[in-house]
């Protein structure tokens, strides 16, 4: 009857507090090893568990525990499904305290719609804008055209993008249907709104005409009263057309 009893409260125990514990312990192991830094970096958890195996670590019970525990977490995170990973990446995507080299490595086609979602609906450091303009991924550069967090100034390179689509986002400014109505929008630096204007085609991918994304500029708000006030007096016959 003792031994029945010793018995099972030694599998509670196990299954209560040693497994949840060891679990515990080994993804605090994993966060430290890769930190916000290199949170998608797999290759680099697998290095650091061989190094870690062979240290003196690995000659205790609990230390082999936490280890083998860590390389399952690995193998999870390798084999864990679409939905669940694209709703981890848009988490690091959106975290206002992740470092600038982790939200660049979002960039990369592997971590889905994550980086395009970043890219558009948050403020970005400006190493990652950076990046971003120079992405060789249009839907990237697109979805930076119509950021509403950062300086419109900094969006300058893309007022003359081989992409007439990303120019054409850019042109129409932030997405009005983003889940809120947008009272105030920002105007585009006259450089921005002068590239548009007097473009002579539509971008490299021919999906566009340079009149089609004028008319998108147009039509968004982001051209300010006193620029058009200032037509008549620009250097280029067409912006003085356009004052008629």
């Amino acid at each position: 009857m003792l031994n029945e009893l010793g018995k099972k409260l030694a599998e509670r125990w196990v299954s209560l507090l040693v497994l949840p514990g060891v679990l515990y312990l080994s993804l605090l192991y994993v966060a430290t090893a890769l930190g916000h830094a290199h949170a998608l970096d797999v290759d680099r958890l697998i290095q650091d568990v061989t190094a870690q195996a062979k240290a003196s670590i690995a000659t205790t019970g609990a230390g082999q525990a936490i280890l083998l525990v860590a390389i399952l977490i690995g193998a999870a995170f390798v084999g864990i499904p679409d939905s669940l990973r694209a709703l981890w990446l848009r988490g690091i995507a959106f975290n206002p305290a992740a470092p600038a080299e982790a939200l660049i490595r979002l960039l990369d086609p592997v971590a889905g719609k994550a980086g395009p979602l970043m890219c558009e609906g948050r403020d970005l450091p400006d190493a990652v804008v950076d990046v971003a303009l120079r992405h060789p991924a249009g839907d990237v550069r697109g979805a930076l055209a119509r950021n509403r967090f950062i300086d419109p100034a900094r969006l300058a390179p893309l007022a003359k993008d081989p992409s007439g689509l990303v120019r054409a986002r850019l042109a129409g400014g932030p997405d009005p249907h983003c889940g809120f109505r947008l009272r105030y929008v920002r105007p585009l630096p006259d450089d921005i709104l002068v590239a548009l204007l007097t473009a002579q085609d539509g971008g490299d991918d021919g999906r566009l005409t340079a009149e089609e994304i004028r008319s998108e500029l147009e039509s968004s708000r982001q051209m300010p009263l006193s620029f058009r006030r200032s037509l008549a007096d620009r250097e280029h016959s067409g912006l003085r057309i356009r004052a008629a």
